[in-house]
């Protein structure tokens, strides 16, 4: 099993923002799952292949062992997608950087914390001349990161010039680099400098006295009283995105019970005020809907985050008070032996070919990968492929997507 720092890097936009999250998911597991297990290994993967010079698809098919007891097998998606990671460092170290690979780096002096109390490993930590640069591979393909103001890639980058500083440099421009292969246009870079790393140094070293502060309070409660910690939680959709301690976090169910219950904690009694709040055109109405839509996203975090703690708690034998498990709806029906079902219904019932075999057309994205080495081809698949359009979906007005707009006609235009 891996070894963990008390201030995580990868945490450090929960602990930072919200110092008590630190106190509260003291007692919870720390569970991996199959999505972290294959980012692991994409990990290993491509810190293997880094330091032998060898093309990824060396390894397809090999099991890599991601932790104790534990392997992953390599497939063709994983090695073709972690060698885009891959190409793109050994392209900065063609350009002469220094690189170092999977490098555990501690900034514990840095933010004022203990010996070991603040480490993590960078991917990848590159130098060359005055510039340190920090890659990291995001391996999942649903949550976009941007490397902009990126606490933990800076967090990277404190501490290799802590642990690396009299080797390279003296630094003055740092770069960061997020690289998510499985994700469009999923690399991105910020430029920053030392200054700033300097300055998100002290705001993370307050943010540390502060989780102390509040382990400190959920430890001696009764000395402390309740309210101490419940103001160091400051409940955020970004911040309680991957807490493990939403779906028991007193800020949090004020939070939401404050954003739900302020005009509808009665929905038996119609008021003037509760239409104002829903009807076009009211008083309220638009600003009360723009400010609830921004604690839409918030809110249903946390409800699955109550619905998979309970679940959790029951499935380990924890009662909690008029919830049971029961099952749920039954799988697709399948055979329990296709080689035998194949048998019978081919040999001792001699059942026509067409009517025990599925036929079906390969899939486009299949038929692309397949020919993806014969441009000719290729270019002719690609001319019979076509996409439909995404359907409108509500964002904030900062998104960076274009803004969608419907299609509209000139009565003019039509007939």
């Amino acid at each position: 099993m891996s070894e963990h720092a008390r201030f995580s890097p990868s945490a450090a936009h929960r602990w930072v923002e919200c110092p008590g999250s630190m106190a509260l998911e003291a007692d919870y597991p720390d569970d991996s799952s199959a999505y972290a297990d294959e980012g692991t290994a994409a990990h290993t993967l491509a810190a293997r292949v880094l330091d032998t010079r060898e093309p990824c698809d060396n390894y397809v098919g090999e099991r890599l062992e991601i932790d104790e007891g534990k392997t992953w097998e390599v497939t063709r998606e994983m090695a073709e997608e972690t060698q885009k990671y891959v190409d793109f460092v050994r392209a900065l170290q063609n350009q002469g950087y220094s690189a170092m690979f999977e490098q555990r780096v501690d900034f514990s002096r840095t933010l004022g914390l203990e010996p070991g109390e603040g480490f993590g490993t960078a991917d990848a930590v590159l130098a060359k001349g005055d510039e340190i640069v920090v890659c990291d591979l995001k391996f999942g393909k649903g949550v976009r990161v941007d490397a902009e103001e990126n606490r933990q890639l800076m967090l990277y980058a404190l501490g290799a010039i802590e642990s690396f500083g009299d080797l390279f440099g003296p630094f003055v421009n740092v770069t960061l680099v997020i690289h998510q292969p499985r994700i469009a246009a999923g690399v991105s870079i910020w430029r920053t400098d030392l200054a700033r790393l300097e300055e998100v140094a002290r705001e993370c070293a307050t943010a540390a006295i502060d989780v102390k502060a509040a382990s400190r309070a959920f430890l001696a409660p009764n000395e402390s009283g309740p309210a101490a910690i419940i103001d160091m939680l400051k409940p955020a959709e970004k911040t309680c995105q991957w807490c493990k301690a939403k779906a028991t976090c007193p800020a949090l169910a004020a939070k939401v019970q404050e954003t739900v219950g302020a005009k509808f904690d009665d929905l038996t009694e119609v008021t003037d005020e509760l239409l104002d709040s829903v009807m076009p055109g009211g008083a309220t109405g638009d600003n009360w809907l723009a400010s609830a839509m921004g604690a839409v996203g918030l809110i249903e975090d946390w409800c699955k985050a109550v619905r998979g703690e309970t679940e959790r708690r029951l499935l380990h034998g924890t009662p909690v008070p008029g919830w049971k498990l029961v099952e749920g709806k039954k799988g697709n029906r399948k055979w329990t032996d296709e080689k035998a079902a194949e048998e019978l219904l081919k040999v001792k019932f001699r059942l026509p070919v067409d009517d025990i075999y599925d036929k079906t057309l390969i899939t486009a994205p299949t038929a692309a990968k397949l020919l993806k080495d014969n441009p000719k081809r290729l270019a002719q698949v690609n001319a019979l492929i076509g996409q439909t359009a995404g359907k409108p979906s509500v964002a904030p007005a900062d998104d960076t997507r274009a803004e969608w707009k419907p299609v509209t006609f000139d009565v003019e235009d039509i007939g």
